[in-house]
């Protein structure tokens, strides 16, 4: 019934939220899930250079990094890592969900974003409009 499960992931707490509660779900019924990270393409600014160069190490590791230690700590090894650049979030996760045949989302509510933590929420918010398939919001 639910054999793939997508989850976005962008390194936030909500997003590893999100995949903490798949896993969970995935490990009880076989599922498989999709960590999906969808790099936003769009030019950085010196701001966004000075930004990107304060950050702590910790706070450097990548998404996908974070999903795959988030899946061995779950003891869950039937998971996919995909990552996609692209400007629209979700219409890749709406693609996604299409070209994998996924049958569930799992997303956080809020994330990272290139708006300072603003752009998951809206881009749940569309998910929801858009997908065709059952959408869990985590918050």
């Amino acid at each position: 019934m639910l054999d793939k499960i997508l989850v976005p992931v962008d390194g936030s707490k909500t997003s590893l939220k999100a995949l903490d509660f798949a896993l969970s779900l995935a490990k009880k019924l076989g599922s498989q899930v999709v960590a999906l990270e969808i790099k936003i393409a769009y030019a950085p600014t010196v701001m966004d250079q000075i930004k990107e160069a304060k950050k702590a190490p910790e706070d450097s590791i990548q998404p996908l990094r974070l999903a795959e230690i988030a899946a061995h700590k779950a003891t869950y090894d039937n998971v996919i890592y995909k990552q996609v650049v692209n400007t629209n979030p979700a219409a890749t996760i709406d693609k996604v969900v299409k070209d994998e045949k996924i049958d569930m989302i799992v997303m956080g509510n809020r994330g990272l974003g290139v708006l300072g933590g603003l752009l998951m929420g809206s881009v749940s918010t569309e998910v929801v409009q858009i997908a065709k398939c059952p959408v869990v919001i985590v918050k």
